[in-house]
Order: C-alpha cells, then sequence, then structure tokens
C-alpha cells in the first residue's frame, strides 16, 4: 500500500535528493478562516468588522485565537514561528518554522488538526478550504523551499552570483515552471480551489516568477544568505503538505537534471486579469488532464497513485455537477443557462459558481427583437 502514500511518496522523494548530496529545506505558511455559527445555523466569519491586514492584538483578533494557538502549537511540538490576520475578516495565517522537508510536511499535517481542535473547544469553525465565503479573499498553502548540502550550507544562495541566485536554484525554479500546469491538481485539489484563483487576489494565473513579487507562481523572496529560498504560491490551503511537497520537489529535481533554465522574470502586479499565455489552469479537469499528459511527474509520483487521485476527483466531480444539475431543476423547466453568471455545462460551479452559492431559477427575458420570449435559467 506504500505506493498510495503521500508520505512514503516524500520519503522517496527526499532519498533522491539525498543520493545527489542535496538537503530539501521547506517551511510551510498556512492560511485559514474562522468561523462561527450565526442564529440561522449558517456560519458567518469569526471576526465581522473589516480585517487589519499583518496584524495582531485585540483588535484583529478579539478572543486572542492567536495567541492561543501558538500556544498550542508549542505544546506540541510545530514550531510555529508567528501570527497575523490576513485579507478577509476572520482569516488568518500561521508560519511554521522552515526544516527538513519530511519534518516540515508532518508538522503541517499535524498543525491543520491542532487548529480544528483548539478552534472548536473555543466555539468556532476553523476551515483550510481554499475558497470558503463567496465575497472574500481565498486561503493558500506558501511553500518556501530552499536545498542545503550535508553540511546545513544552503546552496540556493551565491553571493557572486546574479541577484544572489545560485544556477543550482535556478535550475530549481525552471523546473517548478515546467511543471506547473500539472503541479497544479495536486496544488489545488479540489474543485472549490479554483475559485481562489481569480484576478486582483494576489494569487499567480500563470506559470511566471519574480523577486518579491507576490503576484507570480514562484517568488523570491528578499532575504539572502541562510534564508535565500522559493515561495511556491499555488497551493491551495487544502492541498495535502505531503503530495505538495513531494511535487514540487520532483518538478524541481528535473529541472537540476536537465539543467533547465527558467524564462525571464515578471515585474509589477500580474495579476488583473486570466493570462492569454502560460496560463495555469482554471478548473480540476484541466488540471488532472495536464498531470496526466506530464509523463514525467506522474512516473514520478507514480502511476498508481496519480491514477487513484484522478479517479477520487473524477468521483467529487460527478457527485458535484449532478448537485448542480438537481438543484436546478427545483423549477419545472429551468434550463442550463449559457450567458456570464450562469451555470454552463459541463463546466457547471466549476468556473462560475460558488460551492456554497445557493441555484435558483430565474426568467431570462430575450432582447427585443426576439419577440419578448421568455425561458428559465439557473444562477448562482
Amino acid at each position: 500500500m506504500h505506493q498510495y502514500s503521500p508520505r512514503a511518496l516524500l520519503e522517496r522523494v527526499i532519498a533522491c535528493y539525498r543520493e545527489l548530496g542535496l538537503v530539501p529545506i521547506m517551511g510551510p505558511e498556512m492560511e485559514f478562516f474562522l468561523l462561527r455559527r450565526d442564529v440561522d445555523g449558517g456560519l458567518q466569519p469569526y471576526l465581522t468588522q473589516p480585517a487589519m491586514v499583518y496584524t495582531t492584538g485585540y483588535m484583529g483578533d478579539p478572543a486572542g485565537m492567536m495567541r492561543t494557538l501558538l500556544e498550542a502549537a508549542a505544546d506540541v511540538g510545530l514550531h510555529a514561528l508567528a501570527a497575523s490576520a490576513e485579507f478577509s475578516p476572520g482569516q488568518f495565517e500561521i508560519n511554521l518554522l522552515h526544516g527538513e522537508a519530511l519534518d516540515a510536511a508532518d508538522r503541517a499535517f499535524r498543525f491543520r488538526t491542532m487548529v480544528k481542535e483548539v478552534a472548536a473547544r473555543g466555539g468556532l469553525l476553523a476551515t483550510f478550504m481554499g475558497k470558503p465565503l463567496v465575497q472574500e479573499t481565498g486561503s493558500g498553502l506558501h511553500l518556501h523551499v530552499s536545498l542545503n548540502d550535508e553540511h546545513e550550507r544552503n546552496l540556493f544562495d551565491q553571493p557572486d552570483a546574479d541577484e544572489g541566485i545560485s544556477l543550482l536554484a535556478r535550475c530549481f525554479l525552471a523546473g517548478v515552471l515546467a511543471h506547473a500546469p500539472a503541479l497544479m491538481a495536486i496544488l489545488a485539489p479540489t474543485i472549490n480551489a479554483y475559485k481562489r484563483l481569480v484576478p486582483n487576489t494576489f494569487v499567480p494565473l500563470a506559470a511566471t516568477w519574480g523577486f518579491d513579487n507576490r503576484t507570480v507562481f514562484v517568488r523570491i523572496p528578499p532575504g539572502r544568505g541562510i534564508h535565500t529560498r522559493l515561495e511556491v504560491r499555488g497551493a491551495d490551503a487544502s492541498a495535502n503538505p505531503y503530495l505538495a511537497t513531494a511535487a514540487v520537489l520532483l518538478a524541481g529535481l528535473d529541472g537540476i537534471q536537465r539543467t533547465l533554465v527558467p524564462p525571464p522574470t515578471v515585474e509589477g502586479d500580474v495579476s488583473g486579469e486570466f493570462p492569454s499565455t502560460e496560463a495555469l489552469p482554471r478548473n480540476l479537469e484541466a488540471s488532472m488532464a495536464a498531470l496526466r499528459a506530464d509523463s514525467y511527474l506522474a512516473e514520478a509520483l507514480g502511476q498508481a497513485l496519480v491514477e487513484a487521485f484522478c479517479v477520487v476527483k473524477e468521483s467529487e466531480l460527478q457527485r458535484f455537477h449532478a448537485a448542480c444539475a438537481q438543484a436546478c431543476q427545483v423549477d419545472d423547466g429551468c434550463i442550463m443557462g449559457t450567458a456570464s453568471g450562469t451555470l454552463n455545462a459541463p463546466a457547471c460551479g466549476v468556473e462560475r459558481c460558488n460551492s456554497t452559492a445557493r441555484y435558483r431559477c430565474i426568467l431570462h427575458r430575450s432582447p427585443k427583437g426576439g419577440g419578448g420570449a421568455t425561458s428559465k435559467v439557473c444562477t448562482c
């Protein structure tokens, strides 16, 4: 059964690096929402006032949940480094200390369970869903990655190189970008994940990279020396940390072994609109197709694991589409619409409708000249 184990996969990937004298280092940043139930049983953000991003204290966290979570993380050895409010009300980020990749993934996996348990004790619900609230921003899992040698020297750092980034780092980066479309199936593994990947929300929409640019797929933070690293920003907060880390490391390994060269950097905000070139997949179906078409990554991850993963995701898609179709039939005669903002089979819900939306049939009147005919369309 090890062929289906994400943790066993990560162990194998790390062993491949060890054979080259390389030690993968990873530091996860994890975003999540804290929600509470309202009088009608619905879920609302724990904090309803506008968020003060990157702040701490009573005004941004009146119940002191971040302090409670940091203390709980320390009690169980998760090495939480910092916590702050994020962009949306009730949204927070906690960063875990970097470490060897398997240890970091173990801590990330345990961290999510810890957050949910501690939140529940306080009468709250913690969710790492990528886009739990239609009107708010989404939550991501940002992976900070570097490679050490066996003497704990950061091999991504090279002070005499351009921008202080070594050739090894650039080859690793090029591999991640080359496999970015396929990686998205692992990094954004749910239907809902693609609700997060929309313009003007500081998320990557294309396989791009840049220096201290938070709108690209791979960001190079400004720190150098022991702090030199790549930040892979495409992952959804719900991604499996073992699979995500293993997939990114495998993509980077391909770049190293083939001495790939990254494309030119991009500058400024490149998330204002969906790109026409180098675009990342915009729904789960497209991501799975890219994964299956990527012969290197599919083979490196293991064909059995990839096929099992895709079978599970296809089942989720079938159930989702069936639920959407059923919702559209609540009013006799309702049809699947094709106009912007309506459900559009077979991509029902994937690009246009959020999973938290309610569906209803509305009367649609044709433009003048169409005889005033009406039809019913399902909208979210």
